[in-house]
């Protein structure tokens, strides 16, 4: 009876140390440092985010002076989340391939200013009505959909966006807009 126990308690301590090992395998998944978003921001504002990643627990690190959130993010839109600005700048790390910025201005503030996306797997970008002087989406070469209607961009460079299919800049103050490198864009 007493190795019965034994052998019981020493098959549970394998279970459990196999289900440690295999959340640590989990955990230790990193952050892609390489691709980013850079938000330049007003201080001590929330800043409202929706994030889409190409797979499941895609790791995202979200940095803002001396606040750090990290996150998962899937293939599905995140709901609407809030993030603090430390400082004039918030950058978001990781493989995403969406985000929606959308709506960060009120008759107060314009909480995002400007934009640069340093993301080459970016498909969606959403960052209508923020009052934006400036956008660079000119690493994001894989992007197909770009909202940034509402804005105050007086330029919009689209040349490096070959795969874009969607294109809505209305009510901004372009002066001149070149789509003849966008085949796709209908």
């Amino acid at each position: 009876m007493k190795k019965t126990v034994q052998k019981t308690l020493a098959t549970l301590a394998l279970i459990v140390a196999m289900m440690t090992a295999a959340a640590a395998g989990v955990q230790a998944q990193e952050v892609n440092m390489n691709r980013y978003i850079t938000l330049t921001v007003w201080d001590d504002e929330h800043i409202a985010l929706r994030l889409q990643a190409a797979a499941d627990n895609t790791p995202v690190r979200i940095i803002s002076g001396s606040n750090t959130d990290d996150i998962t993010v899937g293939t599905s839109w995140t709901t609407t989340r809030y993030y603090h600005s430390d400082g004039t700048t918030m950058t978001i790390y990781g493989d995403i391939t969406g985000i929606n910025c959308s709506g960060n201005s009120n008759a107060n503030s314009n909480r995002i200013v400007s934009i640069d996306v340093n993301n080459t797997e970016l498909k969606i970008l959403s960052c209508y009505n923020n009052k934006l002087s400036s956008l660079d989406v000119s690493k994001s070469t894989a992007l197909t959909e770009l909202y940034c209607h509402l804005n105050k961009l007086t330029s919009l460079d689209v040349s490096n966006n070959t795969a874009l299919k969607k294109l809505d800049c209305m009510d901004n103050q372009l002066t001149t807009l070149d789509v003849s490198s966008c085949p796709m864009l209908c």
